[in-house]
């Protein structure tokens, strides 16, 4: 990957968002998708590192539970419900528009 290559030292979520930010294109899809930093970057990209470092997954009730005690870790706030049920757009935590709506009813579960 080119934008991996361009990270300088150690590669961690605080790096290759650096990286990811020096790249015109993906920096605009960056900022399509609400992470107007690369800061914001680091941060989307922790999340992810943590969840395979802690070893959580979510419940079918949108709970965080870590694999290791098989307990919930992290209770589901309505919002986190809202999410995992594609309810809600993400970026603005405001329910889709009708046209967004169907063709998210349209994936398969």
């Amino acid at each position: 990957m080119d934008i991996a290559s361009r990270v300088d030292g150690e590669f961690n979520a605080n790096s290759f968002a650096v990286a990811m930010w020096s790249s015109d294109d993906t920096r605009q899809r960056a900022v399509q998708n609400g992470m107007e930093t690369p800061e914001k970057i680091r941060i989307y990209l922790q999340g992810i590192v943590d969840i395979y470092s802690n070893a959580n997954i979510y419940d079918e009730e949108s709970n965080t539970i870590s694999t290791a005690t098989g307990k919930v870790v992290e209770a589901a706030t309505a919002k986190s419900k809202q999410h995992m049920a594609g309810s809600i757009d993400t970026k603005t935590q405001l329910p889709h528009s009708t046209e967004r709506q169907d063709q998210m009813d349209k994936l398969p579960r």
